[in-house]
């Protein structure tokens, strides 16, 4: 018998299976903090053509700017607008909507940086640090959405289980993708793990027996079937970028990867509480 996330004897579900749960351990352990950089300064009267250069040579696209040496952060420039002249005439105020605190959670600096491609942080010491969407190719991100999707998987195994009655879905699967998860679960078993053969099947098996299914669509508020999957398709290929260490934004751009996240992350919690609920009727009634 395969592990089964939706049921309990208490009639609850099983810890470390629900949404909030995983968003309560990285919003408390996987913060700013650990990803963001020190911000690059540069003197309100250094030249600009030279400040440029030596930004270039470094591969920033921002950097912050104080009076002297020993004074705080004030503003900063974009390597872009600087031409000829000081520092001082290119400099943008760094304000509260620019700024996030370095508790602030990771999912939530995701939702900040699909609307803007870089973010500062207010560090404890008060100084200024900055996120960058090259900063979401660190292993803290990566970790926290491969778990998403890993989470995802979970959730579609189990309303796999739901709505098709007695391993219906195998008709919805090719010969070749059956044979393919029983040779899985031949290695498995002979590793003594406790499986079925639904838990054998990949994410694009998932995609099909999703596609297939009304009541699954319905269940993570899919519009329709093309919607469906669309999201299904970029899911399926950020999870094989994330299992690959291949670089993230390869064939799909920033926006719309911190979109397919958010997105899970909803269709998540819909789910989470639709399962609940659920199961509390379920519970009652006994």
């Amino acid at each position: 018998m395969a592990y089964n996330h939706l049921t309990s004897s208490s009639g609850a579900r099983r810890k470390g299976t629900q949404t909030f749960e995983l968003r309560k351990l990285f919003d408390e352990g996987i913060t700013a903090k650990s990803i963001y950089e020190p911000l690059e300064c540069c003197l309100f009267d250094d030249d600009a053509a030279v400040v440029s250069e030596k930004m270039k040579r470094l591969d920033f696209d921002i950097c912050g700017t104080k009076q002297n040496d020993t004074s705080r952060i004030e503003g900063y420039v974009n390597r872009e607008q600087l031409i000829s002249g000081s520092c001082s005439q290119y400099i943008s105020p760094i304000t509260t909507l620019d700024l996030v605190a370095e508790s602030t959670p990771l999912m939530k600096v995701l939702g900040i940086l699909k609307g803007k491609p870089h973010v500062f942080v207010l560090c404890e010491n008060e100084d200024i640090g900055i996120i960058s969407r090259a900063d979401l190719q660190k292993m803290p991100v990566r970790i926290l959405l491969f778990s998403l999707v890993s989470l995802f998987e979970m959730h579609l195994s189990d309303l796999i289980r739901k709505f098709y009655r007695d391993d219906s879905w195998k008709q919805e699967l090719s010969n070749s993708r059956l044979e393919d998860a029983e040779g899985v679960l031949k290695k498995r078993i002979e590793s003594n793990e406790e499986l079925d053969l639904l838990s054998c099947i990949q994410l694009c098996d998932k995609k099909t027996l999703v596609l297939a299914s009304e009541d699954i669509r319905k269940h993570f508020d899919f519009k329709d079937k093309r919607t469906a999957k669309r999201m299904l398709v970029k899911v399926e290929k950020i999870r094989n970028t994330l299992a690959h260490s291949q670089e993230l934004a390869s064939g799909m751009s920033w926006e719309e990867i911190i979109k397919v996240f958010v997105e899970i992350e909803e269709m998540l919690s819909r789910s989470d509480r639709l399962l609940q609920e659920e199961m509390i009727c379920s519970h009652d009634q006994d």
